[in-house]
C-alpha cells in the first residue's frame, strides 16, 4: 500500500509523430516495416521476435523487420535488416520510418520488474505498438485502443497481432491514440508532477 509505481516518460520535443524520416530504412511500395530499437540482451526477446517474423514472412512477404540494436549474432536472411546503434537523439528518426514498433519481451524475473522505457517513446511516435504483457506494459497500453498486447511467448498471438496490422486504417487509429495517451499522461513533466504529488501524499 505504500508503493506508488510511476512509469517512464518521454521528451515529446524529441519523440513525436512529426519527426522527419531518417535515412535508415529503404521502404519499397507495399512493404510493412516492423521496427525494434534497443539492446540485444537475452531478456529482450530477440530470438522470439526473429522466430516469429520468419514464420510470419512465409505467408505475408510484404513484412520487413528492421532492428536498431547491438546484436552481434545476426540472422542473415531476406527481409531482416540490422542497423548499428546510434545516438539517442537519432532513434526517433529511425522509428519514424517504421509502420509497427514491437517489444517482444519474455516472461522472466528481469521483465517482471523492469519497465520497457522505449515503449513510451514508441507510442509518442504515433505508431502502432505491439507489446508483450510484461512488467506493467499492459497497464499503460489499453489493448485494441492505443496498442496491441499479447501474452509473453505466445507466438501465435504475436503473429496474429502483426497480421491484423496489415490494415493501414487500424495502424493509423492505434498510432493516433498512442500519441494522445502519451501527450496527456506520459510526458516527463507529467510524470515529475505525479512523483511530487505522490511523495507529498505520504505526509498528509
Amino acid at each position: 500500500k505504500n508503493v506508488v509505481p510511476i512509469w517512464g516518460g518521454v521528451d515529446i520535443s524529441v519523440f513525436n509523430p512529426d519527426v522527419p524520416l531518417g535515412n535508415f530504412i529503404t521502404k519499397k511500395e507495399g512493404e510493412i516495416i516492423i521496427g525494434y530499437t534497443g539492446n540485444a540482451r537475452v531478456w529482450q526477446g530477440l530470438p522470439f521476435l526473429l522466430e516469429s517474423f520468419l514464420e510470419l514472412k512465409k505467408k505475408y512477404p510484404e513484412f520487413k523487420l528492421v532492428l536498431l540494436c547491438s546484436e552481434k549474432n545476426k540472422v542473415e536472411t531476406e527481409g531482416i535488416t540490422y542497423i548499428d546503434q546510434v545516438s539517442h537523439d537519432k532513434v526517433s528518426s529511425f522509428s519514424a520510418g517504421c509502420d509497427i514498433l514491437v517489444i517482444p519481451r519474455m516472461c522472466n524475473e528481469v521483465n517482471r520488474i523492469s519497465f520497457p522505457s522505449k515503449m513510451i517513446e514508441y507510442m509518442a511516435m504515433g505508431k502502432a505498438v505491439v507489446v508483450s504483457a510484461t512488467s506493467d506494459a499492459h497497464k499503460v497500453i489499453t489493448n485494441g485502443k492505443d496498442g496491441l498486447v499479447f501474452e509473453p511467448g505466445d507466438k501465435s498471438a504475436f503473429i496474429e497481432a502483426l497480421v491484423s496490422l496489415r490494415d493501414p486504417i487500424l495502424r493509423g487509429m492505434l498510432g493516433q491514440e498512442a500519441w494522445n495517451t502519451v501527450k496527456n499522461h506520459y510526458t516527463w513533466k507529467h510524470q515529475a508532477d505525479l512523483f511530487v504529488k505522490s511523495f507529498k501524499s505520504f505526509f498528509n
